[in-house]
């Protein structure tokens, strides 16, 4: 679905919010890196070649990529660009069009870091980060944050295999862990405190906006104390397959490319999108899938986060 999404999508930058290959779980397999399956380096190679050809492309690694995270850390040490206990600083994508820095550290061919600042066409400054220091379980309980995972893991096989019954029925894919997020109170009172400490860091920071993930719940532009958050969603769940992009002129929406792709492929105006004041001025949730009431909305789009 991923290939899919970069045949039928250009930009001028692409942010690669996390956990992209799952390390946690090639380490619970004893799965060795180098025999991962041929897509893993196929999907990177596809942004290593973007970034080549003038994309601005930024990975910035998740909890499950701690192997790049280590990795980037000592690059850090051993070039001398930060002493070791110095903080990670912010890059920003003002200076993006800059020549590369021969020393900056690349994953697997792609431009790696810890968070970045995405300034929008309408001069908004938006952090970049996959969220998981805002999340109190990674700090707090991390061995059930590791029980969870292999939870989470047996959901998504129990998905799987309840949609393949499902589908020889013909019923249409259904989302077990969307059904349990919704219906847990604690889970919906853990993602406003996230969303929350996600947005007073972006204020602290002197910053408009902040994009997540970590938590694979896709959000537009909620306005918190005048900070608007975003999510980016997930891509491990069929139903999902989610990603916030950017027109040229500043406008933000909510791309659902697994349940709506046909609709963007044939009208690339039918995905809504909203200026930033939008978003501060309304409270309630924005429509973020294409109806007859959005069919005219923009040019053809660029995403520009993911």
């Amino acid at each position: 679905m991923l290939d899919d999404f970069l045949d039928h999508n250009k930009s001028n930058n692409l942010y690669l919010v996390g956990d992209i290959i799952d390390h946690w779980y090639l380490k619970r397999k004893n799965i060795d890196w180098l025999d991962c399956p041929v897509e893993h380096d196929d999907i990177y190679d596809r942004f290593s070649s973007r970034s080549e050809n003038g994309t601005n492309v930024i990975l910035i690694p998740g909890n499950h990529d701690e192997r790049i995270r280590k990795k980037y850390h000592k690059h850090q040490k051993e070039t001398h660009h930060k002493n070791e206990d110095e903080d990670d600083g912010i890059i920003s994508s003002e200076n993006s069009s800059a020549p590369v820095d021969d020393k900056r550290f690349r994953y697997s061919g792609v431009p790696a870091e810890l968070q970045y600042v995405h300034i929008t066409a309408q001069g908004k400054k938006i952090l970049i980060t996959h969220g998981d220091q805002f999340d109190g379980m990674m700090h707090f309980h991390p061995v059930l944050v590791h029980v969870g995972d292999i939870s989470y893991s047996f959901s998504l096989a129990a998905n799987n295999a309840l949609n393949h019954l499902r589908s020889k029925f013909g019923l249409s894919y259904w989302s077990l862990a969307a059904f349990l997020k919704q219906r847990v109170k604690s889970a919906g009172e853990y993602i406003e405190k996230f969303e929350t400490l996600a947005a007073e860091e972006a204020k602290k920071l002197g910053l408009d906006g902040v994009v997540c993930g970590h938590i694979h719940q896709a959000k537009l532009g909620r306005n918190i104390g005048g900070v608007l958050y975003f999510n980016c969603g997930t891509w491990v769940d069929k139903v999902s397959c989610t990603a916030i992009v950017e027109e040229h002129d500043g406008r933000m929406g909510l791309m659902h490319w697994a349940t709506h792709r046909h609709e963007y492929i044939a009208d690339p105006s039918s995905l809504p999108l909203y200026d930033w004041e939008d978003f501060i001025k309304q409270t309630d949730a924005f429509p973020t899938v294409p109806s007859s009431k959005h069919s005219a909305l923009g040019e053809p789009r660029a995403p520009a986060l993911t």
